[in-house]
C-alpha cells in the first residue's frame, strides 16, 4: 500500500512541475509579445524614431 501511495505521489509532483513549467512560458511568451519592441534592432529603431519626434522641426 505504502508503495502505491509513493508512486501517486511522485505522479503528482510530476504533474505540478509540468503545469508550472507550462504556465511560466505561456507567462514570458505573453510579455514578449505583448512588449514595446521584438528584438535589438526592433528596439533601436523605435528609440530613434522617438528621439525624431523630440526634434523642433525646422523651418524651409
Amino acid at each position: 500500500m505504502q508503495k502505491v501511495m509513493g508512486m501517486l505521489n511522485r505522479r503528482w509532483m510530476i504533474f505540478l512541475l509540468v503545469s508550472v513549467v507550462i504556465v511560466c512560458s505561456i507567462f514570458a511568451g505573453a510579455r514578449y509579445y505583448l512588449s514595446k519592441c521584438h528584438g535589438m534592432d526592433a528596439c533601436a529603431a523605435a528609440e530613434a524614431e522617438s528621439h525624431e519626434r523630440d526634434k523642433p522641426t525646422e523651418p524651409q
